[in-house]
């Protein structure tokens, strides 16, 4: 049996003669040759398009999250896809870290949620997850990103690594003088 799914790609406003707010949501249908599953049937799921859960996450980063230690927001709101994403942390007490704040930037490209977004720290920093020399925190040895999946956040990562921080292995390690910064992204920003 052919199932249909309708996923809501776009949404649009537009002012009526009378002065009423109307909502046009446009659908793209997708085909299915499967059996088992039907539309409304229980096993099936709705995946949220890529820009509303931006959009969700944005809203959310704007608020605050937790104790206010670690925040992320769009690094240029001009940005339709998205893409660009700027966050902070502030290092953890009772470590090297304590008072220290981290800047970070982070990329999601046109397959995220399904795949992790490219993070790397504009504030240089000594972990054992992110690569001395540009700043990359690197997928393999940070356990949120090699294990990446769809409903983990931008907040998930960023919450993550301040814990990374007060691990065993990475709270006490010498840590490059404040203020400097990654000049990998130096070069990138001039170009």
């Amino acid at each position: 049996m052919q199932t249909v799914r309708l996923v809501v790609t776009g949404e649009a406003w537009t002012e009526n003669t009378c002065g009423v707010i109307e909502t046009f949501r446009y659908f793209d249908q997708i085909h299915d040759n499967c059996s088992s599953m039907t539309l409304g049937s229980a096993g099936s799921s709705v995946v949220v398009p890529r820009n509303f859960r931006l959009l969700e996450e944005l809203e959310k980063g704007e608020k605050g999250i937790g104790d206010g230690t670690v925040s992320y927001g769009m690094d240029d709101g001009d940005d339709i896809y998205m893409r660009s994403w700027t966050g902070t942390i502030i290092g953890p007490y009772n470590t090297v870290h304590e008072g220290r704040i981290y800047q970070l930037k982070l990329f999601c490209d046109k397959d995220y949620p399904e795949k992790p977004p490219t993070v790397r720290f504009h504030s240089r920093i000594n972990m054992t997850c992110v690569n001395h020399e540009t700043g990359v925190v690197e997928s393999k040895k940070f356990g949120l990103l090699a294990n990446w999946q769809r409903r983990f956040t931008m907040e998930d990562i960023l919450t993550q690594l301040k814990k990374e921080m007060a691990a065993s292995h990475n709270r006490k390690l010498i840590q490059p003088p404040e203020g400097n910064v990654q000049m990998s992204l130096i070069f990138t920003s001039v170009a």
